[in-house]
């Protein structure tokens, strides 16, 4: 919420206070600056705190009252202040100060209860983003590609957050194109494929003789992406020490590459994208919380497919249209079944499990039409029931106990696939693995896995 004294006013510090205490973020305003912010931010509620002589000193606030510039107005009159009279013609409302924090808290709530919605954002934006295959009507999705828009416009850490296929990586290419960077290289490195021992090579390169296989320099990717983006994938999947060395180069874009005496500056812009909420990892010890600050100046989330509404089916179309040209093949058309499951069906996998979807069904599907039946529900909860194959193991333990961890978790991923492919027979699975049948009878009790579940019907 944005604060503004009206004339002078001894009370700003202590109304600040006050609502800082009832969990209000207060940014205290001057006259000059109301313009740009009610442009910026117009929908952010704009409290008013009147000194004497009121609204009626000012006449850019009575413009802006007039006008309804800005829909969330919350005026505090002091002893000494007139009110003008106008601002309640307008449906705001007004409180006299002092008053109890409990007071303010119900005029804010039902303040910003009245207030209207923010448009949605101009349907035709999503043209401009047909280029970089952000494909979609929706509201919402319509609204992350205004936002994504500003944000390009900008020059600040980006962190995108959302589900396993929603298009993060596209919508950090869109932001990457539409900046004054895009004639600069756009670098991509995936952070859950960094191990702790190649970290600060991966990033920032060595010399050469840096250490015993250094027969040549090689560049880092931070220096790869000079002057352009650095595109961190899978940022909630770096280690504690992965984690230290980014937040080090991040506090100043300055680095060392291996076996250099001199620091370089590095001129790049940081995306970075996770699969799953970093404030909840910082919860949980397995994110910085310092981390988390430097990467989350600009902030998007990407919403999941089922959200999207009738995306799914724009969706289907775009890629059936593109397939037909990649392949040379006559155009299909979606059965009237289809449509209505693609409506229905959740995708869990969000837009890349569609477009694999659609890929499959386009090549072996024969005629004019396309025909296709939901997946098997079982087989989806199946696999979603497997280990997660990412940070299988903490390489700060001893050697013997890292290996035992990535021995067991290959085990369990293995045996879980094995029972899969083999619909819970024990005895296909052992001839499939070399392996005896009471040797993988002893390997399932280990890791407590039920041969019941995927046993297959008929």
């Amino acid at each position: 919420m944005f604060l503004l004294p009206v004339g002078a006013s001894s009370q700003c510090e202590a109304v600040s206070n006050a609502f800082g205490a009832i969990g209000y973020a207060v940014e205290q305003l001057g006259p000059d600056d109301l313009p740009a912010v009610t442009l910026r931010r117009p929908y952010d509620p704009l409290v008013l705190l009147l000194g004497p002589g009121g609204l009626q000193q000012d006449p850019l606030l009575r413009l802006l009252a007039t006008r309804n510039k800005n829909p969330s107005f919350l005026v505090i009159e002091g002893s000494d202040a007139r009110l003008d009279e106008s601002i309640f013609r307008l449906g705001h409302d007004f409180v006299y100060w002092p008053c109890q924090r409990e007071e303010l808290a119900l005029r804010m709530a039902r303040l910003i209860s009245h207030r209207p919605a923010p448009p949605a954002a101009d349907p035709g934006i999503a043209e401009e983003f047909v280029a970089f295959n952000l494909v979609g009507q929706s509201e919402k999705f319509l609204n992350l590609l205004a936002r994504i828009k500003k944000i390009a416009q900008c020059d600040a850490p980006v962190l995108l957050e959302g589900q396993t296929g929603t298009g993060k990586e596209l919508a950090a290419r869109a932001i990457h194109y539409l900046s004054d960077r895009r004639d600069f290289p756009f670098i991509p490195i995936n952070c859950g494929a960094l191990p702790d021992s190649l970290i600060e090579n991966e990033l920032f390169g060595h010399a050469k003789g840096a250490y015993t296989d250094a027969g040549q320099a090689q560049t880092g990717v931070v220096e790869q992406a000079q002057g352009g983006t650095l595109f961190l994938d899978e940022v909630d999947a770096l280690t504690q020490k992965a984690q230290v060395t980014l937040l080090r180069f991040l506090q100043d874009q300055r680095y060392r590459p291996l076996g250099e005496r001199v620091l370089k500056e590095a001129d790049v812009r940081i995306i970075a994208v996770s699969n799953r909420p970093l404030e909840e990892l910082v919860t949980q010890g397995l994110f910085r919380q310092d981390l988390l600050f430097r990467l989350n100046v600009l902030n998007a989330s990407l919403p999941p497919l089922r959200e999207r509404g009738d995306d799914a089916v724009i969706l289907a179309r775009e890629f059936m249209r593109r397939l037909r040209i990649r392949y040379d093949q006559p155009d299909k058309i979606l059965h009237p079944s289809t449509l209505r499951w693609i409506r229905r069906y959740d995708w869990p996998g969000n837009v890349r499990e569609l477009e694999n979807f659609i890929h499959r069904e386009f090549l072996l599907s024969e005629g004019r039409y396309l025909y296709a039946q939901p997946p098997d529900p079982a087989r989806r909860e199946r696999r979603r029931a497997r280990p997660d194959r990412r940070r299988q193991v903490s390489f700060d333990l001893g050697f013997a106990d890292a290996k035992g961890e990535v021995i067991t978790n290959f085990e369990k991923t293995y045996l879980c696939w094995l029972m899969e492919e083999c619909g819970g027979n024990v005895t296909l699975a052992a001839m499939r693995a070399g392996k005896e049948r009471r040797a993988i009878g002893k390997l399932l009790k280990k890791h407590g896995i039920d041969k019941k579940k995927y046993h297959r019907a008929g």
